[in-house]
């Protein structure tokens, strides 16, 4: 890879102040175990998987697991020093937060919220809690069992379609961190993701929503292909956050973290294939 073509990467990588105190301890020590790092640093396991992700191109790993700077890590630390890197970071910061594209792009990835919630999900329990009492009370109002991701019209007493809302993000939350954990050896984070998961919902109760609000106002609007295309929308929309709590969570790369909501979302959707040819 050419230096022009390093630049950029090594500017994305150091943008963040987290990131480059990380460098710092590692230039200081030669090479850092992930224990360490964890303990002088003071973050969420999660948090730090995904600032060590980040600094890919910039560390690496011995035998021994512990961390050390590659070349371009060095070259990092040289741009530091210099203080370009940090007014090319900032511009680059800057130039993220204006325009329309920013304010979409944060309400679709909210990164500061879950960010908030992987630093401090003790605090958002109570918010948990609302989450899921309201997406279980708006579910039983308009008829819909919950099933994951998706949504059923039911029969059912109010009851057993509240707990299925519940039984739901419990399911979402026990696939997740079994992938996670399985499939990408990312131990640690549980609760933030318990907690994070109940927030990524929150898109998706929309749909019981206007479901309760066309019945109570004698619309049509949900009917037919306009409540798929909704539905659709509010899933998508609700992958998306759940990708985030996973990325800051877990410490996944928003593309690893992504693939793990698309994998539940299959998972959803086998689970329901099977249970329709059984019943």
């Amino acid at each position: 890879m050419s230096k022009t073509e390093e630049t950029p990467q090594v500017y994305a990588a150091i943008s963040h102040p987290l990131r480059r105190r990380i460098l710092d301890i590692i230039s200081e020590s030669g090479c850092v175990g992930f224990k360490d790092l964890k303990s002088a640093l003071n973050i969420s396991v999660g948090a730090l998987y995904y600032h060590l992700d980040m600094l890919r191109p910039l560390i690496m790993q011995d035998k021994d697991r512990k961390y050390f700077l590659t070349d371009q890590g060095k070259l990092a630390l040289k741009l530091l020093a210099s203080g370009e890197a940090q007014k090319l970071s900032a511009l680059t910061a800057g130039r993220e937060r204006r325009g329309v594209g920013g304010y979409v792009k944060e309400v679709f990835l909210p990164s500061r919220l879950f960010a908030y919630i992987s630093s401090y999900p003790l605090k958002l329990m109570l918010g948990t809690l609302i989450i899921l009492a309201f997406g279980a009370w708006i579910s039983a109002q308009s008829n819909l069992e919950s099933i994951m991701f998706f949504y059923n019209q039911t029969a059912k007493n109010s009851t057993a379609i509240m707990l299925s809302f519940v039984f739901s993000w419990l399911a979402i939350f026990a696939v997740s961190d079994l992938i996670a954990t399985i499939g990408f050896r990312r131990l640690g984070g549980d609760l933030s993701l318990f907690v994070g998961i109940s927030f990524a919902l929150l898109p998706l109760t929309l749909f019981p929503f206007l479901v309760w609000v066309s019945k109570v106002f004698y619309l049509a609007f949900l009917m037919g292909w306009t409540g798929y295309v909704l539905l659709f929308l509010f899933q998508a929309w609700s992958l998306c956050w759940l990708s985030v709590a996973l990325s800051l969570s877990k410490g996944f790369r928003i593309d690893k973290a992504a693939l793990i909501s698309l994998i539940v979302m299959y998972v959803n959707i086998a689970y329901i294939i099977l249970f329709s040819l059984r019943f």
